[in-house]
Protein backbone atom coordinates (compact mmCIF):
# COMPACT_ATOMS: atom_id res chain seq x y z
CA UNK A 1 0.00 0.00 0.00
CA UNK A 2 1.17 3.54 -0.67
CA UNK A 3 1.09 6.21 1.51
CA UNK A 4 -1.96 7.33 0.85
CA UNK A 5 -3.75 3.60 1.51
CA UNK A 6 -4.04 3.27 -2.31
CA UNK A 7 -2.73 0.46 -3.65
CA UNK A 8 0.81 0.88 -5.20
CA UNK A 9 1.16 1.36 -8.85
CA UNK A 10 3.10 -2.25 -8.80
CA UNK A 11 0.42 -4.34 -7.29
CA UNK A 12 -2.23 -2.49 -9.89
CA UNK A 13 0.23 -3.85 -11.86
CA UNK A 14 0.17 -7.44 -10.63
CA UNK A 15 -3.60 -7.18 -10.53
CA UNK A 16 -3.85 -6.77 -14.01
CA UNK A 17 -1.71 -9.82 -15.46
CA UNK A 18 -3.27 -11.75 -13.10
CA UNK A 19 -6.72 -10.91 -14.95
CA UNK A 20 -5.29 -11.04 -18.35
CA UNK A 21 -3.82 -14.25 -17.14
CA UNK A 22 -7.12 -15.60 -16.37
CA UNK A 23 -8.37 -17.07 -19.46
CA UNK A 24 -11.81 -18.80 -17.46
CA UNK A 25 -12.48 -14.82 -15.84
CA UNK A 26 -11.69 -13.06 -19.30
CA UNK A 27 -14.02 -15.29 -21.12
CA UNK A 28 -16.83 -14.85 -18.78
CA UNK A 29 -15.99 -10.89 -18.33
CA UNK A 30 -16.50 -10.96 -22.65
CA UNK A 31 -19.45 -13.44 -22.46
CA UNK A 32 -21.18 -11.04 -19.63
CA UNK A 33 -20.00 -7.74 -19.36
CA UNK A 34 -18.96 -7.27 -23.46
CA UNK A 35 -15.73 -6.48 -22.23
CA UNK A 36 -12.72 -7.28 -23.98
CA UNK A 37 -8.65 -8.16 -22.80
CA UNK A 38 -7.17 -5.09 -25.08
CA UNK A 39 -9.93 -2.90 -23.13
CA UNK A 40 -8.78 -4.40 -19.69
CA UNK A 41 -5.07 -4.03 -20.48
CA UNK A 42 -5.21 -0.69 -21.44
CA UNK A 43 -7.70 0.29 -18.89
CA UNK A 44 -5.56 -1.07 -16.01
CA UNK A 45 -8.10 -3.14 -14.61
CA UNK A 46 -7.03 -6.25 -12.61
CA UNK A 47 -8.64 -8.96 -10.34
CA UNK A 48 -7.35 -9.59 -6.64
CA UNK A 49 -8.56 -12.92 -6.43
CA UNK A 50 -12.30 -11.61 -5.45
CA UNK A 51 -13.13 -8.38 -6.94
CA UNK A 52 -12.39 -6.74 -10.01
CA UNK A 53 -10.01 -3.65 -9.50
CA UNK A 54 -10.92 -0.05 -11.66
CA UNK A 55 -7.84 2.17 -11.03
CA UNK A 56 -8.64 5.86 -11.33
CA UNK A 57 -5.98 7.86 -12.47
CA UNK A 58 -5.34 11.77 -12.00
CA UNK A 59 -4.20 14.08 -14.62
CA UNK A 60 -1.00 13.08 -14.21
CA UNK A 61 -1.96 9.11 -14.99
CA UNK A 62 -1.19 8.64 -10.98
CA UNK A 63 -3.20 6.29 -8.54
CA UNK A 64 -6.21 8.70 -7.48
CA UNK A 65 -8.35 6.11 -6.31
CA UNK A 66 -9.77 2.59 -7.03
CA UNK A 67 -12.93 1.00 -6.38
CA UNK A 68 -13.67 -2.95 -6.03
CA UNK A 69 -16.27 -4.41 -8.62
CA UNK A 70 -17.74 -7.85 -8.25
CA UNK A 71 -20.69 -8.50 -11.02
CA UNK A 72 -23.91 -9.91 -9.88
CA UNK A 73 -24.19 -12.97 -11.62
CA UNK A 74 -26.51 -14.64 -8.85
CA UNK A 75 -29.83 -13.41 -7.50
CA UNK A 76 -28.77 -14.70 -4.36
CA UNK A 77 -25.91 -12.31 -4.55
CA UNK A 78 -26.94 -9.58 -2.03
CA UNK A 79 -23.83 -7.82 -1.18
CA UNK A 80 -22.44 -4.47 -2.84
CA UNK A 81 -21.59 -4.51 -6.41
CA UNK A 82 -19.18 -1.94 -6.18
CA UNK A 83 -16.82 -0.72 -3.17
CA UNK A 84 -13.78 1.69 -2.99
CA UNK A 85 -10.48 0.43 -2.00
CA UNK A 86 -10.16 2.87 0.90
CA UNK A 87 -12.12 5.54 1.99
CA UNK A 88 -11.81 9.18 1.26
CA UNK A 89 -11.33 8.87 -2.25
CA UNK A 90 -14.13 10.65 -4.62
CA UNK A 91 -15.06 9.26 -7.75
CA UNK A 92 -15.93 11.22 -10.90
CA UNK A 93 -15.67 10.78 -14.43
CA UNK A 94 -14.18 7.14 -15.19
CA UNK A 95 -12.13 7.37 -17.54
CA UNK A 96 -10.56 10.84 -17.24
CA UNK A 97 -11.04 11.87 -20.92
CA UNK A 98 -7.02 12.18 -21.14
CA UNK A 99 -7.07 8.51 -20.47
CA UNK A 100 -8.40 7.86 -24.00
CA UNK A 101 -6.70 9.05 -27.38
CA UNK A 102 -10.32 9.19 -29.35
CA UNK A 103 -10.55 12.18 -31.37
CA UNK A 104 -12.97 14.62 -29.48
CA UNK A 105 -13.00 17.32 -32.42
CA UNK A 106 -16.27 18.56 -34.03
CA UNK A 107 -18.53 16.04 -34.82
CA UNK A 108 -17.24 13.81 -31.99
CA UNK A 109 -19.57 11.78 -29.68
CA UNK A 110 -19.19 10.74 -26.31
CA UNK A 111 -21.44 8.83 -24.38
CA UNK A 112 -22.04 9.21 -20.54
CA UNK A 113 -23.06 6.51 -19.06
CA UNK A 114 -23.78 5.33 -15.36
CA UNK A 115 -21.16 4.18 -13.89
CA UNK A 116 -16.82 2.68 -14.44
CA UNK A 117 -18.60 -1.15 -15.49
CA UNK A 118 -20.64 0.51 -18.83
CA UNK A 119 -17.47 2.90 -19.59
CA UNK A 120 -15.63 -0.31 -19.51
CA UNK A 121 -18.15 -1.57 -22.34
CA UNK A 122 -18.64 0.80 -24.30
CA UNK A 123 -14.81 1.06 -24.52
CA UNK A 124 -14.53 -2.60 -25.49
CA UNK A 125 -17.34 -1.52 -28.65
CA UNK A 126 -15.13 1.17 -29.52
CA UNK A 127 -17.33 3.79 -28.20
CA UNK A 128 -16.45 6.66 -26.68
CA UNK A 129 -17.76 7.04 -23.45
CA UNK A 130 -17.59 8.26 -19.71
CA UNK A 131 -19.29 7.21 -16.86
CA UNK A 132 -20.57 8.63 -13.95
CA UNK A 133 -22.64 6.55 -11.08
CA UNK A 134 -24.94 8.91 -10.55
CA UNK A 135 -25.38 9.59 -14.60
CA UNK A 136 -29.06 8.27 -14.52
CA UNK A 137 -30.31 9.16 -10.69
CA UNK A 138 -33.47 12.25 -10.80
CA UNK A 139 -30.76 14.50 -8.94
CA UNK A 140 -27.91 14.28 -10.63
CA UNK A 141 -26.80 16.58 -13.27
CA UNK A 142 -26.16 14.40 -16.10
CA UNK A 143 -29.95 13.80 -15.29
CA UNK A 144 -31.15 17.11 -15.02
CA UNK A 145 -29.02 17.53 -18.75
CA UNK A 146 -30.42 14.83 -20.53
CA UNK A 147 -33.70 16.27 -19.38
CA UNK A 148 -35.31 12.72 -19.48
CA UNK A 149 -38.43 12.12 -17.21
CA UNK A 150 -38.05 9.68 -14.00
CA UNK A 151 -39.60 6.58 -16.13
CA UNK A 152 -37.59 7.34 -19.53
CA UNK A 153 -33.45 7.23 -17.77
CA UNK A 154 -33.14 3.78 -17.18
CA UNK A 155 -30.38 2.95 -20.05
CA UNK A 156 -31.04 6.24 -21.85
CA UNK A 157 -27.59 6.42 -23.20
CA UNK A 158 -27.47 2.75 -23.76
CA UNK A 159 -30.23 3.73 -26.22
CA UNK A 160 -28.40 6.24 -27.35
CA UNK A 161 -25.18 4.25 -28.28
CA UNK A 162 -27.22 2.51 -29.79
CA UNK A 163 -29.59 4.23 -32.14
CA UNK A 164 -25.62 5.96 -33.05
CA UNK A 165 -24.46 2.98 -34.51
Amino acid sequence: MSANNLPSVDQLEAWNRRLLDDQHLLDDLKVTKGWLPETLKELGIGFDGQWIIIPFHDWENGPANVMKYKPRRATTDTGPKMLPFCSGHGRSLYPLPRSWPESTGAGSTIFLVEGEPDAITARSMSLSARGRPDALEPNSSASRISGKPDSARSSCSWIAAMQAL
